[in-house]
């Protein structure tokens, strides 16, 4: 079994790309005269589909997308259901009384047509931003990646009520598996904004509190599907590559963060809106989720190791600073106005190293340094984690 990694699996995702250009899938179907509606829905989610999964994969291996919205002129599919489209006679005229003027269904129902136009739209903002790695880091980009982030807000916020993600779906009574789709939606968005605010900060010598903010966002969201996964088994096979995919890169930036403002003596890096005390909490639950995956031998056991033994040094450092004190009495947040992890954890203590410096039972993996976080390399540690054991092939991204 190849992963994705792979340069056979590279290959045939080329050869995806090129097919949907060979049969002009990228063209919208209305240009086909006598098209059905059910089969020109059924192209426009296919390509929407192919888009976004092209959309992610380059986002996550930091390449190129090989699909590009400035050669398509697909729309959007509508938001119907398959049973709508296949089973039930409906044509155009009909969906004027199921659908609002965004296309999105009025009765607050989901589909897979529902996650594919969510997946979409963020397909499209991440599409720009991965021209922007390729371009000179001036004043005008910087203001550009800025009102990025503005029209993702503002399009986000336009959705419907019922695709508004909030913590409390869980106890809802929403089936579980649509409760994981918001979540999962809902990360997709927040990174959107962690890699514009990542980009933005490469210059700055502290990151910006955007990031610090989304970052913990991001950590927060993990953390409350943590705890629900109780409510959902089949969660259990995909939380793992939530909490590297989306997780590490964040708690990477906060461990940063708190690793500075405890050099400075708690006075600096860290928002008035993120809570030092919060970030220490939530940063210990999540090295216990990393510490609870996998087996030895695995590759992703000995990355979520490597990780988890970092981190804990940044938190041991952190809490045994002399300064801890002081800056403790003197942290005016007592509350975190993002959802906080509120599970008992204990700080698990530093893993021993090996002679040679190592985490005992992982493989060397230089892009997390033994002593600090400063040579962390995310493209480079994504590439390294074994994909293949996710469920649904992506299902979760």
């Amino acid at each position: 079994m190849q992963g994705e990694t792979n340069s056979l699996v590279w290959r045939r995702l080329g050869d995806l790309a090129t097919d949907v250009y060979a049969i002009a899938m990228n063209h919208d179907p209305e240009d086909i005269p006598g098209i059905p509606f059910f089969l020109a829905e059924c192209r426009r989610k296919t390509f929407a589909a192919v888009y976004q999964l092209d959309k992610h994969i380059a986002t996550v291996f930091d390449r190129p997308p090989r699909l590009s919205r400035h050669h398509s002129n697909s729309r959007m599919p509508l938001d119907v259901s398959n049973e709508e489209l296949l089973v039930d006679v409906i044509n155009r005229e009909d969906m004027q009384f199921r659908l609002d003027s965004e296309g999105w269904n009025k009765d607050g129902q989901y589909s897979s047509a529902t996650w594919v136009r969510l997946r979409y739209i963020l397909g499209m903002f991440r599409e720009e931003i991965l021209e922007y790695p390729f371009l000179p880091a001036t004043m005008r980009n910087g203001a550009d990646l800025r009102d990025l982030s503005k029209r993702c807000h503002t399009t986000w916020e336009s959705l419907p009520a019922h695709l508004c993600y909030t913590p409390g779906f869980w106890e809802s009574g929403i089936p579980p598996a649509v409760c994981l789709m918001l979540t999962i939606v809902h990360l997709s968005y927040l990174q959107v904004d962690f890699q514009i605010y990542r980009m933005l900060g490469k210059s700055e010598r502290e990151p910006l509190p955007q990031l610090l903010e989304f970052s913990a966002e991001i950590l927060a969201t993990l953390l409350q599907l943590g705890r629900s996964r109780d409510k959902a088994v089949f969660l259990h096979q995909d939380f793992s590559y939530l909490m590297l995919g989306f997780g590490l890169p964040s708690a990477i930036v906060l461990a940063t963060a708190l690793q500075a403002n405890n050099m400075v003596g708690g006075q600096q890096v860290l928002p008035s809106c993120v809570s030092r005390s919060t970030l220490i909490r939530n940063l210990s639950v999540f090295i216990f989720h990393l510490e609870s995956f996998g087996s030895h031998g695995e590759m992703n056991y000995s990355i979520c190791a490597k990780a988890s033994k970092v981190i804990s040094r940044v938190l041991d450092g952190v809490l045994d600073s002399p300064n801890l004190a002081s800056a403790h009495s003197s942290d005016p947040h007592s509350s975190f106005d993002i959802h906080e992890d509120t599970s008992t954890a204990v700080i698990p203590p530093a893993e021993p190293l090996s002679p040679d410096g190592g985490s005992i039972g992982a493989v060397d993996l230089p892009i997390l340094d033994d002593e600090g976080l400063d040579e962390f390399n995310l493209p480079d540690w994504v590439s390294q984690i074994d994909w293949t054991g996710t469920s649904g092939q992506w299902s979760t991204f």
